[in-house]
């Protein structure tokens, strides 16, 4: 959530601080696509991934989550795009809801 500055002011900061084999993992609204973009290439970040979060079967991304690693890391041709639906379109919890609560230890 952007509450003290915007995901480019996030992007700054991690960028400053983080190791050289570590990650950064952004969240934004859906929106925030192009911004994460040039604040990763802005702070010599590449991003790896970028995973679309999507509250029910049939609407729109409600946010995204992005992995952008130093740029100095070994290249990645193609980021990973990918997304997860929370709950299908009667409402239920889908199969993406139920590996990301054992992922989290629910």
């Amino acid at each position: 959530m952007e509450i003290r500055g915007g995901v480019e002011a996030y992007i700054e900061t991690a960028a400053r601080v983080v190791q050289p084999k570590g990650v950064i993992v952004p969240c934004g609204d859906s929106e925030a696509g192009e911004r994460v973009l040039r604040a990763a290439s802005a702070h010599g970040m590449d991003v790896v991934a970028r995973c679309d979060v999507i509250p029910r079967a049939g609407r729109p991304v409600l946010f995204s989550v992005w992995t952008l690693r130093p740029a100095a890391m070994e290249v990645v041709a193609e980021p990973f795009t990918g997304s997860m639906t929370l709950r299908d379109a009667g409402g239920a919890p889908s199969r993406d809801a139920a590996a990301l609560r054992a992922f989290s230890g629910f």
